[in-house]
């Protein structure tokens, strides 16, 4: 038996592979899946449904349906890596077989490789270009800099640098995993990627014309995904130059290093005491993870030195938030 890896079409491959999940041997996908005649589908210009939306279509709740796979936990997990996996070799394998759409002679030769002083063994031959549509590829990454940068050159430097994190303690996403007892929040990948999705959508759409900030000229963002599982993205936005932060006092209202007042801002005393307050650490606390071991202190610099204003440090180009000595305290 070869330890090669084959590429398998056969549509009943998942049902012998994972029978815990389709255990009557259903069809997996298959080349060739026409959509419903539907006015839903009309809008649609291909005829066949593609691998993506097929496992999408897969993994979602349905009341009249068993939910065995969506129940799988850890199983769900590989099931959901495993189709991620088929669908990018898909992709790959087109953009392979259609090289010359790409226009990707101009890449190729041994001759133009030796004019351009190439040496590199891996840089001479043929090639496999991997176009700026597939997500992730070097020209894909570049592309997308390069955009930014053209935003730069015209508006100038971004005025706001906002993270927003997904929280899995969400209303959202608590009542759909209580639906399912005995799961983890990580064993629902599905519901905490597009619970995310909905709410940055819908933050993006209060930035851009909500004018939460001001008016907004430019924003781009960009999704990471935390090693617990949990995606954050990272916004910058270029604002009007009628909006432009030009004080210490509008620099204090959008960033405050303070825990608010409880009687004139209850929900944002509750966010910060329960999400943004550094722990416990210093002598009595050497075992905090917060500590340098080396240098017997704590590694985010903290306690931190009461500051009346707004400090901006040319040198370092950082700035050091208003945190005065106010009666507000918060026990951990």
């Amino acid at each position: 038996m070869t330890r090669l890896a084959r590429r398998v079409s056969y549509r009943l491959f998942y049902g012998n592979a994972i029978s815990y999940f389709i255990s009557y041997g259903e069809n997996g996908f298959r080349v060739g899946i026409e959509y419903r005649d539907d006015n839903r589908c009309r809008h649609i210009k291909r005829s066949f449904v593609t691998m993506q939306e097929y496992y999408a279509f897969r993994i979602q709740e349905r009341e009249a349906e068993g939910n065995t796979l969506l129940l799988g936990g850890r199983l769900l997990q590989q099931y959901i890596v495993d189709a991620f996996t088929c669908i990018e070799e898909e992709r790959l394998r087109w953009v392979r077989l259609n090289q010359l759409q790409l226009r990707c002679e101009v890449y190729e030769g041994l001759k133009d490789a030796v004019v351009r002083g190439e040496t590199t063994p891996s840089s001479i031959g043929k090639r496999i270009v991997l176009p700026s549509s597939f997500t992730g590829s070097p020209r894909y990454m570049i592309q997308n800099f390069q955009d930014a940068m053209a935003i730069c050159r015209w508006v100038g430097h971004p005025d706001i640098f906002l993270t927003f994190t997904c929280n899995a303690k969400w209303q959202e996403i608590q009542q759909l995993i209580q639906k399912t007892s005995g799961l983890k929040v990580e064993d629902r990948p599905d519901i905490i990627a597009r619970v995310f999705k909905i709410k940055l959508d819908e933050l993006m759409k209060d930035l851009r014309k909500g004018h939460h900030f001001g008016r907004v000229i430019a924003a781009i963002y960009t999704i990471e995904y935390q090693k617990r599982g949990l995606p954050h993205a990272h916004i910058l936005l270029w604002l009007h130059a009628d909006y432009k932060i030009s004080s210490n006092d509008e620099i204090d209202k959008i960033i405050s290093a303070e825990i608010p007042d409880l009687d004139e801002d209850p929900v944002g005393y509750s966010a910060v005491a329960e999400y943004m307050l550094h722990g416990p650490c210093g002598s009595a606390f050497r075992e905090s993870p917060y500590m340098n071991r080396q240098t017997n202190s704590c590694s985010k610099h903290f306690p931190r030195l009461m500051i009346m204003d707004f400090l901006y440090i040319e040198e370092e180009m950082y700035l050091k938030d208003m945190l005065r000595n106010i009666d507000l305290t918060f026990i951990l």
